[in-house]
């Protein structure tokens, strides 16, 4: 009896540990919430209203100020990793919030506008990988309500104003992140900045390219020469070195940081005939250095941007192995955009860019999506499935394709690279090739601090 005893308290406790008022087990933990996304969508024009946010040119042209309506795109379709249609998703006000488990793996959301009653098409598809929370700009009919986030940055303007000591300067010229002034004999410039941005002063030896000095500005003032910033001479110079034929290489520019603005320091001269690479002048005064590179090898463009400190090698994080121009194929049930010829050890990101139209009745298309490429090189295009307009129906012409190497494929970088094809004219009837006709935006007080991050990354930029 006492076994029986002993052994029906045992089961009694374990059902109450298991299932009791006082038990401390929850049960299993819930799911996180799966990661949504927002596309923010914006019109651009030059009608004044001041509570609209201003874009001053879109970082390139700061005489021209534009500003952001709210604006409602056509369509918003997911497709999957084969390119086939999967559903629709609605936005509302000029925006839309979807989740990460809307869109298949290796899929798209295809973003299509056009005019209403008019055949023709403008699409940007993001693939899964590289969705974020973007800012989009569309060429439709706004809906007359301001898009009021992101004011700009504060400004300044004044005289930065040099003072020159036992040195033969006599022509100056003055870098800012709005302007690059002439070189010219005047040592007092009124000039605008950013509000905590010095000014760079470069002084030369008469009106050449031989660079001697420099200064950075940091207090202007309402009139010249109230504060004179003493510029400084250096006697260093660094050599530099490439692992290509200086025939592929059409320019070496270097660059300065200083503090979060980065500056145009200095273009390298070299002599391909002569395998000549001619020293540039340089500091260890100053610390945050970069190089730009680019050229031209194999009929693909190059741009090559990396950091260094007292050593140059100029060289690419992508294998060009082939002068094979990207072709659009039809793959069983999918059409595939390949690039191939092109391989890196780094993340790619590639921006895939086709034209196509046709007659009785006309109607035309203009497709670009974004996406990592397989180790094939190809890409799935989504199928729209819009009036006749297959991607095999570009023209060789009508194709081109944009690939990025970098070490690290995060959201800022990947949405850097694909600002990098926004109009420099958001109004115009019809964009080049190399200017996405629905593009994203940053807000300017965005812009600056991504211009910033992404001029110390390292990169590889090839196109053709």
């Amino acid at each position: 009896m006492s076994r029986l005893l002993a052994l029906s308290i045992l089961v009694s406790t374990a059902l109450t540990g298991c299932g009791g008022s006082g038990s401390s087990d929850a049960g299993p933990t819930p799911p996180s919430p799966a990661k949504k996304y927002t596309f923010e969508f914006v019109k651009l024009t030059q009608d004044s209203k001041s509570e609209c946010t201003v874009f001053d040119g879109l970082g390139q042209n700061f005489d021209t100020k534009y500003f952001a309506y709210n604006v409602q795109p056509q369509r918003i379709e997911i497709h999957d990793g084969n390119g086939s249609y999967s559903k629709e998703l609605s936005s509302e006000n000029g925006s839309i919030t979807f989740t990460v488990d809307d869109v298949p793996d290796g899929g798209y959301v295809s973003i299509i506008d056009y005019r209403a009653g008019s055949p023709n098409y403008q699409v940007l598809s993001i693939q899964k990988q590289l969705l974020g929370d973007y800012l989009i700009r569309l060429n439709g009919d706004s809906l007359n309500t301001c898009y009021s986030k992101g004011k700009a940055l504060e400004t300044k303007s004044g005289f930065a104003s040099i003072l020159v000591s036992g040195l033969p300067v006599n022509y100056f010229q003055f870098e800012t992140g709005f302007v690059t002034t002439e070189r010219k004999a005047n040592n007092s410039v009124n000039i605008s900045a950013y509000a905590d941005e010095k000014v760079l002063a470069k002084g030369y030896e008469g009106d050449t390219t031989n660079l001697i000095a420099y200064a950075f500005v940091s207090e202007l003032t309402a009139n010249a020469n109230d504060d004179l910033t003493l510029i400084n001479g250096f006697n260093d110079s660094l050599n530099w070195s490439t692992d290509f034929d200086l025939n592929d290489l059409d320019s070496l520019q270097i660059s300065i940081k200083q503090g979060s603005y980065t500056y145009p320091w200095f273009d390298a001269q070299f002599d391909p005939a002569t395998d000549t690479k001619t020293a540039f002048p340089y500091t260890y005064e100053e610390s945050e250095w970069l190089y730009t590179a680019m050229g031209t090898t194999l009929n693909w463009d190059f741009k090559h941007n990396s950091a260094f400190s007292d050593t140059l090698d100029a060289s690419l994080m992508v294998n060009i192995d082939s002068d094979v121009a990207p072709s659009i194929s039809k793959n069983g049930a999918s059409y595939v955009f390949s690039a191939p010829g092109i391989s890196s050890t780094d993340d790619l990101v590639q921006r895939s860019y086709y034209y196509t139209e046709t007659s009785g009745p006309n109607s035309t298309l203009t497709h670009v999506i974004y996406s990592v490429p397989n180790e094939d090189g190809e890409v799935v295009i989504p199928d729209l499935k819009l009036d006749r307009l297959l991607p095999i129906t570009a023209t060789s012409d009508a194709i081109k394709v944009s690939m990025i190497a970098t070490k690290s494929r995060n959201t800022d970088f990947v949405e850097s690279f694909m600002r990098r094809f926004q109009p420099l004219d958001p109004n115009i009837a019809s964009f080049p090739m190399n200017e996405d006709s629905i593009s994203l935006l940053l807000t300017p007080a965005e812009q600056l601090e991504q211009r910033q991050y992404t001029k110390m990354h390292d990169y590889t930029i090839v196109e053709r």
